[in-house]
């Protein structure tokens, strides 16, 4: 079934995972955060962490939320969208794929010495400092500013 945690905080590390259901976070402020789903979504909002990682294999991956200096984010989906929604002002660097979808940024977010192509982006926004990676076989990959 769904699953929602709220309002965890200083936890060191936070490993969640669900066979069937939506996964949903919300006001989780962890040093790592570890999440898998088989067959829901996963989606994040309001999530403090320096490392996170947030898979699915039947659903769609969604993080909300600021992204610390020198952090680590990976976005996995199967078959789902992948959405990264930036809050802050900490650089990034991007890696984002998919194998039968879309890419798509938001204009307002100036990706410097981007690579594109049909299925990918790599670019850095910022200084850099923290680094990004979204990708999905079957589903769109979208990042974009709160």
């Amino acid at each position: 079934g769904d699953t929602t945690l709220m309002d965890i905080e200083n936890a060191a590390d936070l490993n969640v995972g669900t066979v069937s259901g939506d996964l949903v976070l919300q006001r989780v402020k962890v040093r790592r955060l570890s999440v898998s789903g088989i067959s829901g979504g996963v989606t994040r909002t309001d999530i403090g962490a320096e490392s996170v990682e947030l898979t699915s294999m039947s659903g769609s991956v969604e993080y909300s939320g600021p992204i610390a200096p020198k952090g680590r984010y990976q976005l996995q989906a199967h078959s789902g969208d992948v959405r990264f929604v930036v809050g802050g002002n900490v650089g990034f660097d991007l890696r984002a794929e998919t194998y039968s979808g879309r890419i798509r940024s938001d204009p307002s977010i100036e990706i410097k010495g981007a690579t594109t192509s049909p299925r990918s982006l790599r670019g850095t926004v910022g200084d850099g400092s923290a680094v990004v990676v979204a990708t999905t076989f079957s589903g769109n990959v979208i990042v974009t500013r709160r």
